[in-house]
């Protein structure tokens, strides 16, 4: 499943939305099984001073969240603990970087029969 919150052409700048906030929780579906893939991760889509890249909050995946980190595609990764969290974005990126979008991926590929489960109380881009 994936949920988009795509701003496209409207999109915002960090320094305007600086805090990304969240409650998100699910249970760890797949764990120990060397084949498919679980889990549940925010992504942020972020064009910054040198190009479009991803930042991945992986809250759980079986496959560990080091597999999020593709440099040459301008992309990074960590992890994150499940439960409310509140990210600071200038922590990560510069004020003048663009957020294009927000996704919530929860994915259970070949794992039966484990069943992914969570849950989502609120998911906010704030501003300042």
């Amino acid at each position: 499943m994936e949920i988009q919150f795509p701003l496209g052409a409207d999109y915002r700048f960090v320094k305007d939305y600086p805090v990304l906030r969240w409650n998100i929780d699910c249970n760890y579906s797949g764990q120990g099984i060397d084949y498919g893939r679980s889990g549940v991760v925010v992504a942020l889509d972020v064009q910054r001073a040198d190009g479009i890249g991803k930042h991945f909050f992986v809250i759980w995946y079986n496959d560990g969240w080091e597999g999020f980190i593709w440099p040459e595609h301008k992309q990074t990764a960590e992890p994150v603990e499940r439960g409310v969290q509140e990210i600071n974005l200038l922590d990560r990126f510069l004020e003048t970087d663009k957020i294009l979008g927000v996704y919530i991926y929860m994915v259970n590929s070949d794992v039966v029969p484990d069943q992914l489960l969570g849950s989502i109380g609120f998911f906010t881009l704030c501003p300042k």
